[in-house]
C-alpha cells in the first residue's frame, strides 16, 4: 500500500492594521481592539514603552492596555508576532486628557455627542457618506482648539475636513490640510454659546467617487480644548544647555514644558501636564547629514559657525527672515529648509545674496519636483559675509508656517533607505531587498552595501553601487538561508564609500526605514519560519 506525504502548517501572514480606539488616557486601563488578520491567536506582543502595559486577551483581537498615571503623552509603538511573521509597528496614542468614544448615530446636529472639555475624541468614519458631530460649550472670549490626528500619525487613509458651526448649522469655520492631511480649527468665541464640531473625509487618494468617504480604516482622534494646547516644538541652545520650546494656543509666556524619551522608536516628545497635545522633535534629517550641527536661539539672525540649524515661523504676508553668516573663499555651502515633510504649511523660497554688494548668488524654491522645501548650494568667490533670505513662495503665512533651516559647508555624502523594515526568508529561496541610494552634494564614488549581523545559516554578498548607471540610485541585496534556525532576528544594512583601490573609507552609514516622516529606524528584522511537518495520508 502506498502513502502520499502532505504538509500541514498555516503560513498565513499576521497583519496588524490599527487599534480601536486609537487613543488611551494615561492612568487608564481598558480593552483595545487590534484590527487586522491573525491566523493564530494569541500572538506575542511587544510595546516600546515601559510605562505602558500591553497584554493579549483570550478573545481574538483583544488587548488589555494600562498606562501609568504619570506617563508622558505621545505614541506607544506596538508590534505583534507569531512563528511565521512580524506585524508592522502600529501606534497607540497616550493622552493627558480623558478619552470620549463616539456613539452612533451622531451624523445629525440633533444627534451630536456632548463633549466635556478638555477631551480627546476617538471615532471612526466607518462607511461611505459617514460624518460625526460633537457638541461643545464655550464662553465669551474663549479660544477653542480642535486638532485631528488621523493620516499623519495613525496612517488612516483619509483626507479629513473639520467644520465648526452654530447649532442652526451655519458654518463658522472649516479646516483641512493643516497638519499634513489632518485639519485643525482655532476659533475664538465672541459669546457664550454651544457649537457643533463635525468631521467628515475624502479618500487619501482622490477617486471618481462623489461624496464623503468611509471605511473601517478611517479611525481618528480629535484633541478638543479651550485650555493650553501644544502644536509643535523645537529645541535650542540656551545658556550652554538644550531646552525645548513649545508653540501652540492658549499658552502663557511662563508655560513650562517637559521632554520625554520613554519611547524607543519615537523622537524626543515635548509635552506639559497642564495641556493637551504634544509634539515630536524631528531631528533625524539633520543627524543624517550634519550630526554635529548646533541650534541657534530663536530670533537670533547672526550665524558665526557651521553647521547650524535655525528655526522660525513666517507669521505675516510678505515676511522674509534673514540670516547672516561668514563665508570663506572657495568653500561650497548648502542651505536647506525642512517644513512640509513634518506636516507644516510653508512653501519655502531661499535667496542668498552678498552682504556687501547685494548681488544675488543663488536661489531656489523646490529641491525636488513636486516638493515644497527649498535648498541651495553656492561657492563663495571671496572671503566675506552673505545673507540667507527665507520666505514663502506664495506669500502665505501663519502659526503653522514653521521651518527648520540647516546651513553647512558641503560634504558629499549618501543616504540609504528601504521600503520595509521586516522580511521573511524561506530555506533555499533567495530573498531580494531593494535599497534606495540618495547621493548628496555631488557624491560620485562607489559604494559597498551589505547586510550585517545576520543569523547563523543566512548569507549575503555585498553589492557595489556605481556612480553612474542602473546601480547609482538603487541596488538589490540577496539573502540566502541554508541551515538557519527558525526565529525572528534583527540585522542591519550598511553602506561604505570605496576608494580607488576599492577599500572602504570614511564612516559607514546605516540604511533606514521611514516609519513616519519624523521617525527613521535603522534596525531591520528577518523572520525564518518553521518548516512544514509531513503528515501521512492514506490513498
Amino acid at each position: 500500500m502506498l502513502a502520499c506525504v502532505a504538509t500541514s502548517l498555516s503560513a498565513e501572514t499576521l497583519q496588524l492594521d490599527r487599534f480601536y480606539p486609537p487613543v488611551i488616557a494615561r492612568g487608564d486601563a481598558t480593552t483595545v481592539t487590534a484590527e487586522g488578520k491573525f491566523p493564530v491567536w494569541p500572538p506575542e506582543v511587544e510595546a516600546d514603552r515601559d510605562d505602558v502595559s500591553v497584554k493579549v486577551d483570550k478573545e481574538s483581537g483583544k488587548l488589555s492596555v494600562s498606562v501609568n498615571a504619570d506617563a508622558p503623552p505621545g505614541a506607544v509603538w506596538i508590534r505583534l508576532r507569531d512563528q511565521h511573521s512580524l506585524s508592522d509597528l502600529v501606534p497607540l496614542i497616550v493622552s493627558t486628557a480623558s478619552v470620549t468614544l463616539e456613539t452612533e448615530p451622531n451624523a445629525k446636529r440633533s444627534e451630536a455627542d456632548q463633549l466635556t472639555l478638555p477631551t480627546v475624541v476617538a471615532g471612526r468614519l466607518e462607511k461611505s457618506g459617514d460624518s460625526d458631530a460633537y457638541r461643545v460649550s464655550v464662553k465669551a472670549g474663549q479660544r477653542l482648539v480642535a486638532s485631528v490626528t488621523a493620516h499623519q500619525v495613525l496612517r488612516s487613509p483619509m483626507d479629513a475636513v473639520l467644520q465648526l458651526s452654530d447649532v442652526d448649522g451655519n458654518v463658522l469655520i472649516q479646516s483641512e490640510d493643516v497638519r499634513g492631511f489632518d485639519p485643525q480649527i482655532v476659533y475664538t468665541s465672541e459669546r457664550e454659546t454651544e457649537l457643533i464640531l463635525r468631521i467628515f473625509a475624502f479618500p487619501e487618494t482622490p477617486n471618481q467617487t462623489i461624496g464623503f468617504a468611509g471605511s473601517q480604516a478611517m479611525v481618528y482622534a480629535i484633541d478638543v480644548t479651550t485650555g493650553p494646547f501644544i502644536d509643535h516644538a523645537v529645541s535650542e541652545k540656551h545658556s550652554g544647555s538644550d531646552r525645548a520650546i513649545a508653540f501652540g494656543h492658549n499658552l502663557s509666556d511662563e508655560f513650562d514644558v517637559q521632554l520625554s524619551n520613554v519611547s524607543q522608536h519615537s523622537p524626543p516628545t515635548v509635552y506639559a501636564d497642564a495641556s493637551i497635545g504634544w509634539a515630536w522633535l524631528s531631528d533625524d534629517w539633520v543627524s543624517a547629514v550634519a550630526p554635529t550641527a548646533t541650534r541657534l536661539a530663536m530670533g537670533q539672525s547672526e550665524i558665526e559657525s557651521l553647521p547650524v540649524v535655525v528655526c522660525g515661523h513666517i507669521l505675516k504676508p510678505n515676511q522674509t527672515d534673514s540670516y547672516h553668516m561668514p563665508v570663506a573663499a572657495g568653500i561650497r555651502y548648502r542651505a536647506e529648509v525642512r517644513s512640509r515633510p513634518d506636516g507644516f504649511l510653508l512653501d519655502s523660497k531661499l535667496v542668498v545674496v552678498d552682504s556687501e554688494s547685494g548681488k544675488q548668488i543663488a536661489s531656489n524654491d523646490d529641491i525636488k519636483r513636486g516638493g515644497y522645501d527649498a535648498g541651495v548650494e553656492f561657492t563663495a568667490e571671496q572671503e566675506g559675509r552673505v545673507e540667507v533670505r527665507l520666505s514663502d513662495t506664495v506669500n502665505d503665512s501663519g502659526p503653522r508656517h514653521f521651518y527648520q533651516l540647516l546651513i553647512r559647508a558641503v560634504t558629499p555624502g549618501f543616504q540609504l533607505s528601504a521600503a520595509a523594515d521586516r522580511f521573511v526568508i524561506q530555506p533555499a529561496t533567495p530573498l531580494e531587498i531593494p535599497i534606495t541610494i540618495e547621493r548628496d552634494s555631488g557624491f560620485s564614488g562607489q559604494l559597498s552595501i551589505e547586510a550585517t549581523e545576520l543569523p547563523a545559516g543566512v548569507t549575503s554578498a555585498a553589492v557595489v553601487s556605481e556612480p553612474k548607471g542602473e546601480t547609482a540610485k538603487s541596488v538589490k541585496l540577496n539573502l540566502v538561508a541554508t541551515d538557519a534556525a527558525p526565529g525572528h532576528y534583527p540585522f542591519h544594512i550598511v553602506g561604505s564609500a570605496l576608494d580607488a583601490d576599492e577599500k572602504t573609507k570614511g564612516d559607514p552609514q546605516n540604511s533606514v526605514f521611514a516609519l513616519r516622516p519624523a521617525i527613521s529606524l535603522d534596525t531591520f528584522w528577518l523572520t525564518i519560519p518553521p518548516q512544514p511537518t509531513p503528515t501521512q495520508k492514506q490513498p
